[in-house]
């Protein structure tokens, strides 16, 4: 029979055996391996294991923080939202917002994201200057402190994106920086005179930080304009109102300062005679101070006069010289104050002193005919 006379190789059966097993070890599917251990495996390759010790612990905190806004209920979401400085979920607001930040690509988009925040901190001091909240005068210096840091970061990510990415790109982040600087430096002249006497100044110098940060914003509009290219990105007449704008700006924080200053030394020579020392700190500094003012009308009167005949770059460099100058005046106020505070402190208990010469320069407000009775003293 034909099955009889066939007699398979034995060593030839256990070879082909050996074969066939193999390739059909090969054509199965290997075991997949955790998303976890693949993620490990590939940040290994290109950081090392201090920097990834070093990064943890901020990293699995943010998570920590989303992971409660995204797992919580809409009612804590909600509340956290709506939190402002001096509430418990606060910290939580801003730490939602640097994720955020941290999740959201290339410099544009995250300074696009940043200046969007600068709506919530002008909310903040809205919500809290009409509210009947504790510590009000405080909650609002908190909220203003924040949103000047904020502008601070704004600059500064605008500089960044200035340098280093295409024209186009830009004019638009500038253009949104200055339309939201705009914005926030409005908002807050219009809730200062409602918010307490002792936060007006804290309000007044986060709205000046605005307008410092569109006329940055203007700055960059006017070199981008003369870029090649960039004449097609903003028009002559967009610059021409957006630097109007600033100009008011400009002019109402001169005011500002000018009653600032004016106000701390009338209350300081009407509230004390006895303190020679401390007097001359504040009048020696309040003819410096209202020296820079005078210079900073002179150069605002310069700006105004250069936009007229729309010598543009010449406008916007003059504008950012009278902020400076502005800032430096009330520094040199703010220093005087302090010095004459520091002073006061080191004389005699049996020394009257009114205690008018320690308020600070914040809880006062300007009265009419202050600067005249202070320029003839």
């Amino acid at each position: 029979m034909a099955s009889q006379e066939i007699t398979p190789d034995l060593v030839w059966m256990k070879k082909t055996r050996e074969t066939l097993l193999m390739q059909v070890a090969n054509g199965l599917p290997e075991a997949p391996v955790p998303f976890f251990q693949r993620v490990r495996e590939a940040t290994r390759s290109f950081i090392s294991a201090d920097v990834l010790r070093a990064i943890r612990q901020p990293l699995m905190t943010t998570l920590s923080i989303l992971g409660l806004l995204i797992g919580g209920s809409i009612a804590s979401v909600s509340a956290a939202e709506r939190s402002v400085p001096g509430d418990f979920l606060h910290p939580i607001k801003l730490a939602a917002e640097q994720a955020q930040l941290a999740f959201t690509s290339g410099r544009t988009g995250k300074l696009r994201l940043k200046t969007q925040f600068l709506g919530r901190r002008v909310a903040e001091i809205q919500q809290i200057v009409s509210s009947n909240l504790s510590q009000k005068p405080e909650r609002i210096n908190a909220a203003a402190d924040i949103l000047k840091r904020d502008l601070d970061t704004v600059k500064t990510q605008l500089h960044e994106v200035t340098n280093q990415e295409s024209v186009g790109q830009v004019v638009e982040a500038a253009k949104f920086v200055d339309q939201k600087s705009s914005e926030a430096a409005s908002a807050l002249k219009t809730v200062k005179p409602d918010a307490p006497l002792d936060a007006q100044n804290k309000i007044g110098e986060a709205e000046a930080a605005a307008v410092n940060a569109g006329v940055q914003a203007i700055q960059v509009l006017v070199e981008s304009h003369s870029q090649p290219g960039g004449e097609n990105t903003i028009t002559n007449d967009e610059l021409i109102q957006s630097i109007h704008g600033k100009v008011q700006g400009i002019e109402d924080n001169i005011i500002d300062a000018a009653n600032k200053i004016l106000s701390s030394a009338s209350s300081t020579n009407a509230g004390s005679t006895s303190s020679t020392s401390s007097l001359s700190i504040i009048n020696v500094s309040t003819s410096s101070s209202m020296a820079q003012i005078l210079d900073a009308k002179n150069s605002l009167a310069q700006a105004k006069q250069l936009l007229q005949e729309e010598k543009l770059d010449q406008v916007t460099d003059k504008l950012a010289q009278t902020v400076k100058v502005i800032a430096v005046a009330e520094q040199i106020a703010e220093a005087a104050n302090a010095n004459a505070s520091s002073s006061l402190m080191l004389l005699p208990t049996s020394t009257s002193v009114s205690s008018t010469l320690l308020v600070s320069p914040s809880s006062t407000r300007a009265v009419s005919g202050s600067s005249t009775t202070t320029s003839s003293r």
